[in-house]
């Protein structure tokens, strides 16, 4: 038997001690193991940890999605002003096979 959150410094704990509204068992049997493993918890504490837990989570992915973004807009930059430049006859395409382009002046 293991003990979670629930203890005897808990205010719920003081009050209802085993009857505590709060109060969860949670039964599981380990892999590689026949002994049954019983877990006392507070379903308070424990849904607040696993808020934090999503919340950094869900952090760390806007995070990324922010670096992805910035990627694509310089990416998708970078191509609008190349394909100006080829407009404007500024770039010059010499050999399509191996896409080697020359730059220089238009009036050269």
């Amino acid at each position: 038997m293991s003990n979670g959150t629930c203890n005897p410094k808990c205010k719920w704990w003081k009050k209802y001690k085993e009857g505590c509204p709060n109060y969860i068992e949670s039964v599981f049997i380990p892999h590689g193991s026949n002994q049954p493993i019983i877990y006392k918890d507070c379903a308070p504490k424990r849904a607040m940890l696993m808020i934090q837990d999503l919340s950094n989570r869900l952090l760390a992915m806007q995070k990324e999605t922010n670096i992805e973004r910035e990627a694509q807009l310089q990416t998708s930059s970078l191509l609008v002003k190349t394909i100006q430049l080829a407009q404007e006859g500024m770039i010059q395409v010499i050999s399509p096979k191996n896409t080697v382009a020359q730059i220089g002046n238009k009036d050269a």
